[in-house]
């Protein structure tokens, strides 16, 4: 039967060997950097941007109109009769 060890390995995971790793591949690590700035870059300058807006404008008609009305005043129109316009003339506009 194989023996069994009850008493744990020692490893050599420290500092001193993780600093030493990275130190080993920094030019990996830096190219790999590099690579993503550039492809951020590209991807922010290259891509069109996208602009989408959406309005609704809600305006209450009205069928009666007061006694002075400024907008009949400058138009020579007297009295209450309105614009004339009809309700697919407001909606058109």
């Amino acid at each position: 039967m194989p023996e069994h060890r009850t008493e744990p390995e020692h490893t050599n995971f420290n500092l001193s060997n993780i600093l030493f790793a990275i130190f080993k591949r920094k030019r990996t690590i830096i190219g790999f950097a590099l690579l993503g700035f550039i492809a951020a870059a590209a991807v922010y300058f290259f891509y069109p941007t996208v602009y989408e807006s959406d309005a609704r404008l809600l305006v209450r008609y009205v069928l009666e109109r007061s006694g002075f009305d400024p907008v009949d005043a400058m138009s020579g129109q007297t009295g209450r009769g309105g614009t004339g316009l009809t309700t697919d003339g407001v909606m058109a506009a």
